[in-house]
């Protein structure tokens, strides 16, 4: 019956077929699927060969798998081999000849049957490895074009892989083992190739050797990693760098003191080198080579710092190299130290897992960065390269990775020494001497000095909620005056998220809700008296955060402060900034507030923020005059974002007459949205749809041919075509209408806009006819 099914023109009944064979194969057992082994060998490769679906392929291979692991445990069970070796045989028979011809389309798919078949088990692998690998071997060596070389590599590579599921044991050698020898010769023969396809597939071939337990050992081990340090500093194509760059790092975890003794000192040569000459040049087209072999240096040695060992020898060179890049002030050094940075906050990220790093790159990372930074910050006399607020974010980026993972005596001592320094100036709790003025809270010092605000919020926004922020009030107390008084955007906006974080832990008590009266007083002062827009819209930013920082706990105040949000809508001026910081309060942050951080977040937080404020954004929007409106619509476009489908979907009926009316406006991404959301929802809520067809038809149309964007008419024309799943009743009686006016669209300007209009076209022309909707 599944035989007789598979030969069905109906692609449904030939995925029944193979995922039926693929579940049953090892209840049905060796001996009942002996007498229809060839049968369904011919039926599985004939999907294989000539299927243009690839769910269809898929099945296939998944079923020759299972079949070949019911022979496998027929075995195991009785020690015979027969049926297992002639069903194989059967399968190297059949797609031989085919890997013989690379230049034939038929050779990939003769390939992965093989490959499936070598896949259910280990004496499968053994039987069919052993038979293909030096057939792939001796067949490159037979073919000298490129093209055809790569496509025996790619194939052989791919064979490889299949080892990687082998167990090895002692009287169990992996079957790729007796061919090691010729397979890394091979590998290595392509390394110098002009071709970089073929250079790139050598390096694929190396990887997967490395891969196979411990296949790749003593000298094979130190020659892959010379070439690959070789194809990493000096080859032109990007692609065989990445790759070298890959294996070297699958690498480093396994042999670190191969990379080590191998790599790691040329590439920190070529850094140190280049870094010096760089400095020296005035030829643009020099330094900018180097630049780009420094972009590849450094992307190495952040993937090979994975081991202890080897971090330990990257870091201290990053930091000299970087502060070597400060000390030049060349134009040109700025790229490279924000790449430096990134190198170092990539190792950061990857290995801060590790206990035995987090001490070490306390006392090497966070010491170093930080008193780098704020040596910057008080030399505001001289251009300096850590002035630049996207170097100085990086740096914010590597002190969060290594204080989140702070243990807690490590977190009271790092955040106690942070806060001295930026309370009362003294640099020297970090291990900085100067005497030079360190104010980075009042509003009157240098930018260079209260952007350094940045490192403040990356450690104090960073730690546990059981660690104890010294002098909290008074710091809470300057970062709001910082926040709503600094001109320079960056610095308020990182004063704002520091002070968010530190509320959001606050411990509950008298001494967070007198901060949180004054706070709200202070805000609505300001925005009630504030003549300077940009002062009002720094209070929003405020405004905005602190409620996050509340609603995310579930702290009482959190509604409180929602309502004096929701109160600004219907300001003219920054109504609609207000409405936008909706969906600040829940989306969800990378730096502060957010869990990696130990932020305080309460379960079904944005749940719960969704079914206290949508009846006041309803009412709001109903009372509201038409140009007040659209913040509105504003806000609970954020809040149907990031709400869960089933608690949408039961407050939808008074919802969408409010959605078609966001239609009419003229935010294209505020439409944009709320379009999507109907094409979805047309499917999930039908009923809901189907009673708003009136309003719903003759927007959409409009927008699908006078959509102020190219995305705003690509997402009407989509709604437009999933309405034809509704109900016919409901859509037929506007087909004519329809298809009529979507000629307009079709003759569009856009060519992907005229692709959705006759798609759309199409689904609604069929309504009603023979074999249509």
């Amino acid at each position: 019956m599944l035989l007789e099914k598979l030969s069905s023109d109906v692609t449904s009944a030939k995925l029944d077929s193979l995922h039926t064979l693929a579940a049953c194969a090892e209840v049905y057992g060796a001996e009942n699927l002996k007498s229809f082994l060839d049968l369904l060998l011919s039926a599985i490769s004939r999907e294989v060969y000539n299927s243009s679906h690839q769910d269809i392929e898929n099945a296939a291979l998944t079923g020759l798998t299972a079949v070949v692991a019911t022979l496998s445990h027929a075995v195991t069970e009785t020690g015979s081999v027969f049926s297992l070796h002639h069903f194989l045989d059967s399968v190297l028979k059949g797609c031989r000849h085919h890997l013989c011809e690379p230049e034939l389309k038929l050779m990939w798919p003769s390939a992965k049957l093989l490959q499936a078949a070598a896949r259910a088990s280990d004496p499968a692998c053994v039987h069919v490895l052993n038979t293909v690998v030096p057939l792939m071997v001796e067949q490159f060596q037979v073919h000298p074009l490129p093209q055809h070389r790569q496509t025996m590599l790619e194939v052989t590579t791919a064979f490889i892989h299949v080892a990687h599921t082998f167990t090895s044991g002692a009287d169990a050698p992996n079957p790729i083992i007796p061919h090691s020898d010729n397979l890394l010769t091979v590998f290595y023969s392509v390394l110098e190739a002009t071709d970089a396809g073929l250079r790139s597939s050598g390096v694929g071939g190396m990887a997967a050797m490395m891969g196979v337990g411990d296949v790749v050992q003593g000298k094979h081990l130190d020659l892959c990693a010379k070439h690959l340090g070789r194809l990493v500093l000096h080859d032109a194509d990007s692609t065989v760098q990445c790759r070298s760059t890959e294996a070297l790092a699958a690498m480093a975890t396994a042999h670190p003191d191969v990379i080590q003794a191998e790599v790691l000192s040329k590439l920190l040569e070529v850094l140190e080198n280049n870094g010096s000459n760089a400095m020296d040049t005035n030829q643009s087209e020099q330094v900018s080579a180097k630049h780009v072999t420094n972009q590849y240096v450094l992307n190495t040695l952040a993937a090979i710092s994975t081991h202890p060992t080897i971090v330990r020898c990257t870091v201290p060179k990053l930091l000299n190299h970087l502060q070597a890049l400060i000390d030049s002030s060349a134009d040109e050094a700025n790229q490279e130290a924000i790449a430096t940075l990134h190198c170092i906050h990539g190792i950061v990220e990857k290995t801060v897992i590790d206990d035995s790093n987090v001490q070490y790159f306390v006392d090497t990372i966070v010491q170093n960065l930080m008193c780098m930074a704020l040596a910057a910050a008080v030399n505001t006399s001289d251009r300096h390269l850590v002035h630049d607020t996207s170097l100085l974010e990086v740096v914010a980026n590597a002190l969060r990775a290594v204080t989140q993972r702070l243990p807690n005596s490590a977190e009271n001592s790092i955040v106690g020494t942070t806060v001295q320094a930026f309370l009362d100036g003294n640099m020297a709790a970090l291990g900085l001497n100067t005497s030079a003025n360190f104010k980075p809270f009042d509003v009157s010092s240098p930018w260079q000095q209260t952007q350094t605000v940045l490192l403040l919020s990356a450690i104090v926004c960073s730690v546990a909620q059981n660690v104890d922020i010294p002098s909290k009030s008074e710091l809470a107390k300057k970062l709001l005056m910082l926040s709503c008084a600094s001109d320079h955007e960056p610095t308020s906006l990182a004063a704002t998220k520091c002070l968010s974080g530190i509320v959001n832990k606050w411990e509950l008590g008298q001494q967070l809700e007198m901060f949180l009266q004054e706070t709200r007083g202070q805000l609505e002062e300001m925005l009630r008296k504030t003549v300077d827009e940009k002062g009002r819209y720094r209070a929003v930013t405020v405004l905005v955060w602190l409620t996050k920082a509340l609603v995310i706990r579930g702290h009482p105040s959190g509604s409180q402060f929602t309502k004096m949000l929701m109160a600004l809508f219907e300001d003219e001026a920054i109504g609609r900034r207000a409405a936008e910081g909706f969906h600040v309060i829940l989306s969800d942050s990378s730096d502060a507030l957010c869990k990696e951080s130990h932020a305080n977040i309460r379960l079904m937080y944005k749940q719960r923020f969704f079914m206290e404020n949508l009846p006041a954004l309803v009412d709001g929007f109903n009372q509201a005059d038409d140009g007040r409106k659209q913040s509105f619509l504003c806000a609970v476009s954020h809040l149907l974002t990031f709400i869960p489908r089933q608690v949408l979907l039961g407050a939808l009926p008074p919802l969408v007459p409010l959605l078609v009316q966001s239609l009419l406006g003229e935010d294209p991404s505020l439409q944009v949205s709320t379009l999507e959301m109907f094409s979805s929802l047309v499917q999930e809520a039908p009923q809901v749809i189907s009673q708003n067809i009136d309003a719903l038809i003759p927007q959409l149309l409009e927008l699908s041919k006078n959509g102020p964007s190219m995305n705003v008419r690509m997402a009407a024309l989509k709604s437009l075509g999933s309405m034809t799943s509704l109900p016919h009743a409901v859509v037929y009686p506007y087909r004519n209408r329809v298809v009529r006016e979507l000629a307009v669209a079709v003759g569009d300007k856009k060519r992907m806009v005229r692709k959705e209009a006759v798609a759309a076209r199409g689904e609604w022309f069929l309504l009603g006819s023979p074999g249509g909707k």
